[in-house]
Protein backbone atom coordinates (compact mmCIF):
# COMPACT_ATOMS: atom_id res chain seq x y z
CA UNK A 1 0.00 0.00 0.00
CA UNK A 2 2.72 2.29 0.62
CA UNK A 3 4.49 1.93 -2.45
CA UNK A 4 1.43 2.04 -4.56
CA UNK A 5 1.50 5.81 -2.41
CA UNK A 6 4.98 6.38 -3.18
CA UNK A 7 4.61 5.89 -6.59
CA UNK A 8 1.33 7.87 -7.07
CA UNK A 9 2.82 10.17 -5.57
CA UNK A 10 5.87 10.77 -7.73
CA UNK A 11 4.27 10.04 -10.79
CA UNK A 12 2.07 12.81 -10.20
CA UNK A 13 4.84 15.20 -9.31
CA UNK A 14 6.66 14.51 -12.45
CA UNK A 15 3.70 15.35 -14.44
CA UNK A 16 3.67 18.98 -12.21
CA UNK A 17 7.10 19.27 -13.35
CA UNK A 18 6.69 18.05 -16.82
CA UNK A 19 3.92 20.59 -17.06
CA UNK A 20 5.91 23.42 -15.66
CA UNK A 21 8.61 22.94 -18.32
CA UNK A 22 6.48 22.64 -21.22
CA UNK A 23 4.23 25.61 -19.91
CA UNK A 24 7.60 27.87 -19.62
CA UNK A 25 8.35 27.32 -23.70
CA UNK A 26 5.03 28.49 -24.67
CA UNK A 27 4.25 31.65 -22.47
CA UNK A 28 2.81 34.61 -24.95
CA UNK A 29 5.40 36.96 -23.61
CA UNK A 30 8.54 35.35 -25.41
CA UNK A 31 10.24 38.83 -26.48
CA UNK A 32 11.34 38.27 -30.61
CA UNK A 33 14.99 37.86 -31.45
CA UNK A 34 16.08 40.93 -33.53
CA UNK A 35 16.81 38.75 -36.36
CA UNK A 36 13.07 37.05 -36.31
CA UNK A 37 11.10 40.55 -37.21
CA UNK A 38 13.26 41.68 -40.35
CA UNK A 39 12.88 39.20 -42.92
CA UNK A 40 8.79 38.81 -41.54
CA UNK A 41 8.20 42.81 -42.13
CA UNK A 42 9.88 42.67 -45.18
CA UNK A 43 7.67 40.04 -45.92
CA UNK A 44 4.65 41.92 -45.00
CA UNK A 45 5.28 45.12 -46.95
CA UNK A 46 6.10 42.69 -50.11
CA UNK A 47 2.13 41.56 -49.51
CA UNK A 48 0.90 44.84 -48.86
CA UNK A 49 2.03 46.17 -52.18
CA UNK A 50 1.04 43.19 -53.64
CA UNK A 51 -2.72 43.33 -52.51
CA UNK A 52 -2.70 47.41 -53.11
CA UNK A 53 -1.69 46.06 -57.01
CA UNK A 54 -4.38 43.79 -57.18
CA UNK A 55 -7.13 46.27 -56.08
CA UNK A 56 -5.92 48.75 -58.66
CA UNK A 57 -6.22 45.83 -60.91
CA UNK A 58 -9.86 45.07 -59.55
CA UNK A 59 -11.43 48.84 -60.03
CA UNK A 60 -10.06 48.61 -63.83
CA UNK A 61 -11.37 45.17 -64.90
CA UNK A 62 -15.13 46.71 -62.63
CA UNK A 63 -14.48 49.99 -64.86
CA UNK A 64 -13.71 47.57 -68.34
CA UNK A 65 -16.79 45.04 -67.66
CA UNK A 66 -19.96 46.24 -69.52
CA UNK A 67 -23.53 45.58 -68.26
CA UNK A 68 -24.07 42.54 -66.75
CA UNK A 69 -26.46 40.21 -69.09
CA UNK A 70 -28.55 37.22 -67.97
CA UNK A 71 -29.53 34.87 -69.98
CA UNK A 72 -32.58 33.15 -68.72
CA UNK A 73 -32.65 29.61 -68.23
CA UNK A 74 -34.25 27.41 -71.09
CA UNK A 75 -37.62 25.74 -69.83
CA UNK A 76 -38.17 22.40 -69.55
CA UNK A 77 -37.56 20.10 -72.83
CA UNK A 78 -40.92 18.76 -73.65
CA UNK A 79 -40.91 15.78 -76.22
CA UNK A 80 -42.34 15.93 -79.60
CA UNK A 81 -45.35 15.27 -80.09
CA UNK A 82 -44.79 12.15 -82.32
CA UNK A 83 -43.27 10.39 -79.23
CA UNK A 84 -45.73 7.77 -77.88
CA UNK A 85 -45.63 7.18 -74.33
CA UNK A 86 -46.91 4.08 -72.09
CA UNK A 87 -46.64 2.37 -68.49
CA UNK A 88 -45.65 -0.91 -67.81
CA UNK A 89 -45.69 -2.07 -63.90
CA UNK A 90 -45.01 1.54 -62.85
CA UNK A 91 -42.67 2.67 -65.30
CA UNK A 92 -42.84 5.17 -67.98
CA UNK A 93 -41.62 4.28 -71.45
CA UNK A 94 -41.34 6.29 -74.92
CA UNK A 95 -41.46 5.36 -78.06
CA UNK A 96 -38.86 7.14 -80.14
CA UNK A 97 -38.94 7.02 -83.89
CA UNK A 98 -35.71 6.43 -85.42
CA UNK A 99 -36.05 8.50 -88.67
CA UNK A 100 -37.40 12.28 -88.93
CA UNK A 101 -40.00 11.41 -91.05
Amino acid sequence: MKTRIAAVSVASSLCLVATLLFSADLSPNRTPVAGETGPLRKQVKELEVRIKALEERVKQLEAKSGPVVVVPAPGPPSPPKIWGQGECNGWSYYVIPLSGR
